[in-house]
């Protein structure tokens, strides 16, 4: 049986997500999501724990403008 990568969404106290962990096949201890841009074909196809992943796509569209903007 192949392992997929897994993710772990933090969430604060309502529900929102704040923070994306991976999880790669093979690893003990997941880490933090660093680069947003190649992610959102690997969540379609991985196991998402903490939220949906309308939650996590909607997290994401908004960290990617925090960057844009700074950036």
């Amino acid at each position: 049986m192949s392992q997929s990568m897994k993710f772990i969404a933090e969430t604060d106290q309502s529900g929102n997500v704040i923070w994306l962990w991976r999880l790669l096949p093979g690893n003990q201890k997941p880490r933090p999501v660093q680069d947003l841009d190649p992610i959102e074909i690997e969540l379609k196809s991985s196991v998402i724990a903490g939220a949906s992943l309308d939650a996590v796509l909607t997290w994401l569209t908004k960290e990617r403008s925090k960057t844009s903007a700074v950036g």
